[in-house]
């Protein structure tokens, strides 16, 4: 019998507020690998999770990111700077580090050291470079960020030191964006990233790498499949998923926003911190005195099904990031 997920905040409990000063000095704890939002267990890994969604995959594009793209592509196949933990923290993800100057207008990024992609290149300061430019494309929800930049100069492999046209003390937040996935040379077409899951012939299949740095942390699936089907809750009642959203009636559909999905499903005390005067050029849809609601749902899964109790509240299935942070018990 397939059992409610628990954790849905009461609209009148606090939410997290991610301050300005803890952006820039938060890159100190991003070699606490808890990057995942789980605590370590003494769990092995195991089975495949079937994720049953609407929608379909029409390829890792930078114009579109629904929640199919979502879950197969941020935090598994492709990692992004930084994330944001099911509890609501900033950590490093491939950034280990980040340092500002002038008042948020140069950063200096500092990257996770030996970090490989799936085709055995390392992940260099040269691949973070060229992944965040390929936004300059204009139909790329992140056009914005990327006409912010002014020079992106690799001091070494590991070192990247970013100017902004304008200053931005909301940098480490916004590195978080799932759009802002690193690849070789900046090209996600091929589906090769650093994630701890690697594509085959089916991108709807996903494979568990037999080493990455999370071992041990987090990626506790051998593999993870996504069925994609006009009706996830038959899917799951029918045994042929272990876990779906389902949306709640009177409530939108469970979807995340094709336009800068981080920051439009963000809670209201978190992009707070974006709605800030003279952002609203670059942030559509955000502006100071009005905050969107994020989407409501119910994930629904099967039996044996476990997390770690603190489950992400900024977009359906734990943030996307099902396939790191959830384990068969």
């Amino acid at each position: 019998m397939n059992r409610p997920l628990i954790p849905r905040r009461a609209s009148n409990a606090p939410l997290q507020r991610i301050s300005r000063r803890g952006l820039i000095t938060s890159g100190v704890l991003a070699g606490v690998l808890a990057a995942t939002g789980v605590p370590v267990h003494a769990q092995r890994r195991q089975g495949v999770l079937r994720i049953a969604l609407p929608g379909r995959f029409d390829g890792w594009g930078v114009a579109g990111q629904d929640l199919v793209q979502r879950v197969l592509g941020t935090g598994t196949v492709f990692e992004t700077l930084t994330d944001i933990t099911a509890s609501g923290e900033l950590v490093g993800e491939l950034a280990t580090g980040w340092q500002a100057a002038e008042g948020g207008r140069i950063w200096t990024l500092t990257l996770r050291p030996g970090v490989l992609f799936h085709d055995g290149r390392p992940v260099t300061a040269q691949d973070v470079r060229d992944s965040l430019l390929r936004h300059r494309n204009q139909r790329s929800p992140l056009e914005w960020f990327a006409r912010n930049l002014s020079t992106l100069q690799p001091v070494n492999d590991v070192t990247l030191r970013l100017t902004l046209q304008h200053p931005d003390p909301d940098l480490p937040l916004i590195l978080a964006d799932p759009h802002l996935m690193i690849a070789p040379g900046g090209v996600v077409a091929a589906g090769i990233g650093s994630g701890p899951y690697q594509t085959g012939d089916d991108p709807l299949h996903l494979t568990r790498l037999a080493r990455h740095w999370r071992d041990g942390q987090a990626g506790w699936f051998d593999g993870v499949a996504l069925i994609l089907t006009d009706d996830p809750g038959a899917a799951l009642a029918a045994g042929l998923a272990d876990v779906a959203p389902l949306p709640v009636p009177g409530l939108p559909q469970v979807t995340v926003a094709a336009s800068a999905s981080l920051l439009l499903t963000a809670p209201p005390g978190f992009a707070s911190a974006l709605a800030q005067p003279g952002r609203s050029d670059r942030l559509p849809g955000i502006e100071a005195t009005h905050i969107p609601t994020p989407p409501q749902f119910t994930l629904t899964h099967a039996p044996g099904l476990a997390h770690a109790g603190t489950v992400g509240g900024l977009a359906p299935l734990d943030n996307g990031r099902i396939a790191l942070r959830w384990w068969f018990a």
